[in-house]
């Protein structure tokens, strides 16, 4: 097991420079997980730390060594792909053991990580098989058992899941999970499906065009996202985003309101706001509730209802034309072209300034 360090780690192509500066510290047996939309730099910053592509700038620590100019096979890494990568020819035993055969390993021990592997994979009966009598989940297993053996300080995991349907990515994302556990070793995770982010990581790194936007647990990132691109990329539905201005200001609180919010007062301490300002106010789907008809801060005609079960979405328009979104943890069912009045606790209410 190894803390990893990234100091300052940039990274450019030609003249292009795609990762800006990073700085992350990584806890010895943390699992990490890099979120951000496609072309953010999440893949190019985990290949950086494989040593698959050389470093522009900055310094990477894995343990105590200053890893910048070692090679992948000397940084005691093992890293799992989104496409599986596994050869067609072999059977799984063989597929897992491949890199122990290649180092030459005793035959005892090989035959030993590779049933230990099994083991917890719950793979003993798929060793004899060949990849083309598995499943992808079970490919992706195959995988994964390959970079356990090596025993690495580090796993490294590209979009892993990416090509599973939604069952598959669930159940195998349960055992990734439960292998973080078993075998305590620092993890990074690389994904853009911001619910694998929520539901396996100690920490999330949020990143946008090569710069981290905020690092945090799942649930600060929920509640208290530094600005609003974290607002809008943790949770779903999405945050829903309004324009205010602020109508007063004290030590402890700011006032606003706007064309589809009624005069709402915020307790925030040390804000920096001046009145007239203009701001985006946020408010998360899930910390909306119906109000009885004129009484709630906000209205809008109800365009579309999304009856899940669990909990029912609801698509809005407000009195601008702007698109607002309701989850509520109740099924409910409502008349598209109806008005609904809609209250918030304003404690659960964002600003975010430019």
């Amino acid at each position: 097991m190894a803390a990893i360090i990234l100091k300052d780690i940039r990274k450019s192509f030609g003249e292009v420079e795609v990762i800006k500066g990073v700085d992350i510290d990584i806890a010895d047996g943390e699992f990490i997980v890099f979120v951000g939309p496609s072309g953010c730099g999440k893949s190019t910053l985990l290949r950086l730390i494989a040593g698959l592509e050389d470093i522009s700038g900055g310094e990477l620590w894995i343990g105590d060594r200053l890893v910048n100019d070692l090679e992948p096979k000397e940084r005691a890494v093992a890293m799992v792909f989104q496409s599986y990568a596994i050869f067609p020819h072999m059977t799984v035993r063989e597929n897992i053991a491949f890199g122990l055969t290649v180092r030459r390993e005793n035959k005892t021990e090989i035959e030993r990580k590779v049933m230990a592997a099994a083991r917890m994979l719950q793979m003993e009966e798929l060793l004899d098989r060949r990849p083309s009598q598995l499943s992808g989940g079970q490919r992706q297993r195959v995988a994964i058992g390959r970079a356990i053996v090596r025993d690495p300080s580090v796993f490294l995991f590209d979009e892993p899941l990416s090509n599973l349907d939604a069952a598959l990515r669930m159940s195998t994302r349960q055992e990734i999970a439960t292998l973080h556990k078993q075998i305590d070793t620092t993890m990074i995770y690389v994904t853009h499906d911001q619910v694998e982010a929520m539901t396996l990581a100690d920490r999330i790194v949020v990143l946008k065009d090569g710069r981290v936007m905020q690092t945090g647990s799942p649930m600060e990132l929920f509640n208290q996202p530094a600005n609003k691109f974290v607002a809008s990329f943790i949770g779903a539905p999405s945050m829903n985003f309004m324009d205010v201005t602020v109508d007063a200001v004290s030590a402890r609180s700011v006032t606003v309101s706007g064309s589809d919010l009624k005069t709402v007062k915020l307790a925030l301490s040390g804000h920096g706001f001046k009145k007239g300002q203009r701001l985006t106010f946020g408010l998360r789907p899930q910390h909306v509730s119906i109000a009885p008809s004129g009484k709630g801060r906000l209205a809008g005609t109800v365009m579309m209802t999304e009856r899940l079960g669990t909990e029912t979405v609801i698509e809005l328009k407000l009195g601008s034309g702007a698109l607002f979104t309701v989850a509520l943890a109740e099924d409910l069912s409502l008349d598209t072209g109806g008005t609904v009045s809609l209250d918030f606790d304003p404690a659960k209410a964002h600003l975010f300034d430019e």
